[in-house]
């Protein structure tokens, strides 16, 4: 995470064009939604593999809430 900020650096510079700018905003936008975007992939993931194996709804609800809270520790 620490050479992200002298990326960033780089290119948020005032000798950058517009363009440039942009590509930045980009770029800062991806390395800080990107987590969520894969936890968010996951779960959708792990739903479609639980379908085929938990029958219930009732344990697949109990299954994705105890991976959430999990996550909250984590």
């Amino acid at each position: 995470m620490a050479g992200i900020g002298f990326e960033l650096k780089k290119l948020y510079s005032e000798e950058n064009s517009s363009i440039e700018s942009i590509k930045a905003i980009a770029f800062s936008s991806l390395v800080s939604v990107g987590p969520w975007i894969i936890t968010i992939l996951t779960m959708l993931v792990l739903d479609i593999i639980t379908k085929k194996y938990m029958y219930s709804l009732s344990e697949r609800n109990y299954f994705m809430v105890t991976l959430e809270t999990v996550s909250d520790f984590v």
